[in-house]
C-alpha cells in the first residue's frame, strides 16, 4: 500500500503514514448488485451463508484484513438488528395489557375488601353485615305479616355501630307506630 500524500510505501492497515504523518484514508469500492449476488451465491454453496441482500449497491472499504464478502455479511447482520417497524403498535398493545392487568388487580382488591367488610362482625353483637341485612329483611317480612312484636325484637338486635343504623331506627319507628295504631 502507498501513501496518497507522499507516495512512500506503508504497511497495509496503517492509520498514519510513518514518513509524512498524514492520516491514511481508505479507498472505497462500489460493488454493483450483480457482483454482490455472485459473491453471495458462491458463499452460499461453500459455507452455507444465509443472506438477505438488498438491491442497493454496497460500499466496501478496501482493507487487507476484510474481504468484500465479509463486508456484505456485516451489512446483512446490521439489518437483522434493526428495530421492528411497528413499535407504536407494540407500545399501544403493551400499554393496554398493563392497564388491563392493573384493572384486574384493583377489582380483585375491591372484591376482597367487600368480602372482608361483609364478614367482619359489627360491634359486640357478633353479627356481620350479611347477617344484619338478613335480620332486617326478616323484620320487614314479619311486619308485613302483622307480627309487629317479632319485627321489633329483630330490629333491636342490630348494633348501633351498623352503618345503616339510622335506616333501621326509621323502620323500627314505623313498625312501632303501626303497632300502636292496630292495638
Amino acid at each position: 500500500m502507498q501513501c496518497q500524500h507522499c507516495g512512500k510505501s506503508i504497511k497495509d492497515g496503517s492509520i498514519f503514514c510513518p514518513s509524512c504523518g498524514i492520516k491514511i484514508e481508505k479507498e472505497s469500492v462500489v460493488i454493483d448488485k450483480t457482483e454482490e449476488k455472485t459473491i453471495i451465491e458462491s458463499e452460499k454453496q461453500t459455507e452455507g451463508f444465509d443472506s438477505n441482500y438488498s438491491d442497493n449497491p454496497v460500499v466496501a472499504p478496501i482493507d487487507s484484513e476484510a474481504s468484500v464478502s465479509d463486508t456484505i455479511e456485516n451489512k446483512n447482520n446490521k439489518n437483522k438488528h434493526k428495530k421492528p417497524k411497528n413499535t407504536k403498535k407494540r407500545k399501544v398493545l403493551l400499554f393496554l395489557g398493563l392497564s388491563l392487568t392493573a384493572l384486574c388487580a384493583i377489582a380483585a382488591g375491591v372484591l376482597f375488601l367487600i368480602q372482608k367488610i361483609n364478614t367482619t362482625p359489627v360491634g359486640t353483637s357478633g353479627l356481620n353485615n350479611i347477617e344484619i341485612g338478613q335480620e332486617y329483611d326478616d323484620a320487614v317480612s314479619f311486619f308485613e305479616n302483622g307480627n309487629y312484636e317479632k319485627a321489633i325484637d329483630l330490629l333491636n338486635t342490630i348494633p348501633k355501630e351498623y352503618i345503616w343504623y339510622s335506616k333501621i331506627q326509621t323502620t323500627k319507628q314505623e313498625i312501632v307506630e303501626a303497632y300502636i295504631n292496630n292495638i
